[in-house]
């Protein structure tokens, strides 16, 4: 059957509006799902255009100084509550997410609760879970370690610890994706069991996406099977462990290239700081469970995803100035704006023009803004004429054209967003955190136009 070029036109815009709305409804239900969060991605470029990254972050970070029927520690709490203050002020993670239990909060029905209901129930197959534990670690006949929580009786161990044995099954019943275990406590080496999956080699194919879709089950604990973990550590303010478990999350031997930590790098640091510290007294240890894939449990800080823009002032068309950090926070106090898609273009650059075209002739939300920034030298008239003469077609109430003021500006701009050809494409939050990159714009494809509509609407903001 012929269809002809009207009616062709036609359905494929029906079904791109079918396609779109129904996009929109299961985002909706899965925001509605994870109490209206917004996926976290790592700020690694190849990983943006596909979203890939974590839907909600979850933490039990426990601590116990005080114990009914073992003595006293003096740091763990200390180091606890350390933890705790990374994982939400610098690391994203919700406040709401992150679960603290200390001392006499740490009863063995409230871990237990967490750990074997609220988790199960709460945790969804795209999340991240860490459980941090510091207090006590003790052994039934060497044979099986437990965490004791603050009601734990030495004499029925069996009955009132949390057994280490219990991991492989949470590691079954919980479905997120990545859960971490950090243990600092003695015998914490009694949870370890070797997965048998080595690293990905860091050059190889899709790494990044490959560490966040496989599935992990990871383990550091603060020591062997058979050794006693140190309660005071440098300085006295936390054990050894937790001391160089802190540091490593600071430490630029952890972090690559785009500031990701992940839990492997982290266990090799502090393994080799503590064992070093103790002469080899005390060995941590990073693992994975046998049931792990090759994933690894990442993680970055918030303001390293975030743009920090140059300060040096731009011009509009009419000749007045702003700076670009401004005009955004401007925008989102007084409209409201949530997205803000930035395209640095040239007058020279065919693609750039088929770009910024396809853009004007796209419905986007209100909460949208695009800002063209125009890398044309403004001392070079014709070509600097040409650009504006371009541009007017399309001041629009939902865009807004930036030119440089100086021939300077743009090596600026190259270096701080690394790149060497137009277009380049970037979608900013209100936060001006990284949520899109892309590079180029294939005007020639057929649906190159819907294709990037619906790449800039799978991770704005919503």
């Amino acid at each position: 059957m012929r269809i002809d070029k009207v009616n062709k036109e036609a359905l494929f815009k029906f079904l791109f509006i079918v396609f779109f709305v129904l996009s929109i409804c299961g985002s909706i239900s899965a925001q509605n799902a994870a109490r209206g969060m917004v996926k976290v991605i790592p700020p690694v470029p190849e990983l943006s255009g596909e979203a890939i990254g974590y839907g909600q972050s979850w933490a039990l970070v426990i601590g116990i100084d005080e114990y009914k029927d073992y003595p006293k520690l003096r740091t763990a709490v200390r180091g606890a509550r350390a933890f705790a203050q990374k994982l939400k002020e610098e690391f994203g993670f919700p406040e709401d997410h992150v679960i603290e239990l200390y001392n006499q909060e740490a009863t063995k029905q409230k871990i237990e609760y967490y750990l074997k209901d609220f988790f199960v129930q709460n945790a969804t197959p795209d999340d991240r879970l860490l459980i941090y534990f510091g207090g006590h670690g003790d052994t039934y006949q060497e044979r099986i370690g437990y965490l004791c929580p603050y009601d734990a009786q030495k004499q029925r161990l069996t009955i009132t610890g949390v057994s280490m044995n219990d991991l492989r099954e949470l590691n079954q019943i919980i479905s997120a994706k990545h859960i971490f275990y950090i243990f600092d406590c003695c015998f914490s080496g009694m949870a370890f069991a070797r997965g048998g999956i080595g690293d990905l080699p860091p050059n190889e194919q899709d790494y990044y996406k490959k560490l966040l879709t496989k599935k992990t089950r990871q383990v550091l604990t603060a020591g062997q099977s058979n050794e006693l973990a140190l309660d005071v550590g440098p300085g006295g303010k936390y054990s050894p462990f937790t001391y160089f478990l802190l540091e490593a999350l600071e430490s630029q031997e952890v972090k690559d290239d785009f500031n990701i930590i992940q839990a492997s790098r982290i266990g090799q640091y502090v393994k080799e700081k503590v064992g070093r510290y103790t002469g080899g007294k005390q060995t941590p240890i990073i693992d994975r469970f046998p049931d792990s894939e090759q994933g690894d449990f990442l993680l970055w800080k918030e303001e390293e995803n975030r743009v920090n823009f140059p300060s040096s002032f731009l011009q509009f068309s009419n000749g007045s100035q702003t700076q670009l950090d401004k005009l955004i926070d401007y925008q989102v106090k007084t409209y409201g704006r949530k997205n803000f898609l930035i395209v640095f273009w040239d007058s020279y650059c065919v693609p750039c023009l088929h770009e910024i075209k396809a853009l004007s002739s796209l419905s986007f939300p209100g909460n949208f803004l695009i800002i063209t920034i125009n890398l044309d030298d403004p001392e070079s008239t014709r070509n600097f004429t040409l650009a504006k003469n371009f541009i007017k077609d399309y001041e629009l109430s939902n865009f807004v054209n930036l030119f440089l003021t100086s021939s300077s500006q743009k090596i600026e701009f190259l270096q701080k967003f690394k790149f060497n050809a137009t277009p380049l494409t970037i979608l900013i939050d209100e936060r001006k955190n990284i949520r899109m990159r892309k590079a180029g714009y294939d005007y020639q494809l057929a649906m190159g136009k819907n294709l990037l509509y619906m790449e800039i609407l799978k991770n704005a903001v919503r």
